[in-house]
């Protein structure tokens, strides 16, 4: 994200704006966020909107610097997949500047540490302007691969680091079934014998415990959903860990490997082969390795990618249940040289509806000055559908930012984060521009 972060740098500084004039700015928060208290997370946006407002003013006065727009809040899973989602058919050309559907949407999936998202549409709205009413979208909190390595970790002490490492003797097969045994256990709340490392249920079908969030409706949704996209398009997590099996078989892993659909058979292949590696001999390749080629796997992630791919294998076999042949899973982070994430689908999503969480509306002027900085003039163009002035646009430019910087840093190092905060408040930063993600 490092080239994206320096793009959104670049568009959202008020010193690249007239002095007087504000740029609209508004902070998401995901998963990360999600998972903390209600009264913590009150108090960290409580405190963010404060330091944001004094910087500002200090830096660019009255008259200048951030207009916050809307307040600093988290937005729900839900919310976060569906923006996914219309950020890949954005950039794919299957929807307009008004999110009018133009041919047949793809479908998304995403990966984090904390959750996982999916994304499709239930029906045909070709012609129509698309809605969160027309998607089937659900966001599971606690799903996230290191939610999940941590929920493993209280059902099964010490049962992951021992079954799902490189060069472990079951392999990944072994490590899909104990993952198989964790999920079960989480969806049905049921307890697992550390013996055994089978879950105690009562019989071979156990209904829905009522804290689920699997429910069997919503399952059969999902495994519905492949017929009626284009493609999934998967991202975040699971691209970061398709790029490292594909570095580390030394198979082909530019941009046009990167976007050719994968089947559920590809990634469990890869899953097997990884996993069977042993650790010293992937850690001793890792270190010697060009920083370019494994930039997407630091040190410290290195022995989590045997367990990741074979959780994703988990995912989309066993729990979305999808045909395990079909190639129709595009794993990647960029569509038409722009990086995919959810901060383009909120922009254009907030865009035509500014009263989204609490918003107001602003000046006016046309998407593609807004964003042209951050995608390109051609996708610019594309966006703006050549209707200058529908809207704000301003709006949310720092949204796009989404402060991946700050927020996406929240979701695996919120004390971090706090210490940021600390050191922002004790007037270490001479000016707001120095806030970005090497500072954190």
């Amino acid at each position: 994200m490092t080239r994206a972060h320096k793009r959104y740098m670049e568009l959202c500084l008020p010193s690249a704006t007239d002095n007087n004039v504000k740029v609209p700015v508004a902070i998401f928060g995901t998963a990360g966020t999600r998972l903390i208290g209600e009264e913590e997370r009150a108090q960290l946006w409580k405190d963010l909107n404060e330091l944001v407002a004094i910087k500002s003013k200090q830096t660019y006065g009255e008259k200048g610097g951030f207009d916050i727009n809307p307040a600093f809040q988290t937005i729900s899973g839900e919310d976060e997949g569906f923006f996914a989602m219309l950020s890949v058919n954005l950039l794919k050309n299957n929807l307009d500047s008004k999110l009018t559907v133009k041919s047949k949407l793809e479908g998304v999936l995403d990966l984090g540490g904390a959750s996982t998202q999916i994304a499709a549409p239930t029906k045909d709205s070709t012609g129509s302007t698309l809605s969160k009413s027309d998607v089937f979208v659900k966001s599971y909190l606690g799903f996230g691969t290191a939610q999940f390595w941590k929920a493993g970790a209280e059902k099964i002490p010490g049962s992951f680091e021992e079954t799902c490492s490189f060069g472990a003797e079951g392999g990944s097969k072994e490590c899909q079934t104990l993952i198989k045994t964790v999920f079960d256990a989480k969806r049905f709340n049921l307890a697992v014998d550390p013996t055994t490392k089978k879950s105690l249920r009562g019989s071979s079908d156990q209904t829905d415990h009522p804290d689920s969030q699997f429910k069997a409706g919503d399952m059969l949704a999902a495994k519905n959903s492949m017929a009626d996209v284009e493609d999934f398009y998967a991202i975040s997590g699971f691209f970061y860990a398709k790029k490292f099996a594909l570095w580390l078989l030394g198979e082909p892993s530019d941009e046009a490997a990167l976007n050719v659909p994968n089947s559920i058979s590809q990634v469990g292949e890869w899953a097997e082969k990884v996993c069977a590696m042993k650790l010293e001999e992937v850690k001793e390749k890792h270190s010697s390795a060009d920083k370019g080629d494994v930039g997407h796997t630091s040190e410290e992630e290195l022995p989590m990618r045997c367990f990741q791919l074979s959780y994703i294998t988990v995912l989309l076999r066993d729990v979305y249940r999808w045909p395990v042949d079909e190639k129709k899973i595009v794993i990647t982070e960029d569509v038409g040289g722009n990086a995919v994430d959810w901060p383009l689908g909120a922009f254009m999503y907030v865009y035509l509806n500014p009263s989204y969480g609490g918003g107001k509306a602003s000046g006016s002027s046309s998407i593609a000055s807004a964003s042209g900085s951050i995608w390109g003039s051609s996708t610019a163009s594309k966006l703006d559908g050549g209707a200058a002035g529908a809207a704000s646009g301003g709006i949310f430019s720092l949204m796009v930012f989404r402060f991946t910087i700050l927020v996406g840093v929240l979701g695996a190092l919120y004390y971090g984060y706090r210490f940021a905060m600390k050191k922002l408040r004790a007037a270490e930063y001479g000016d707001i521009r120095e806030f970005d993600s090497d500072s954190l």
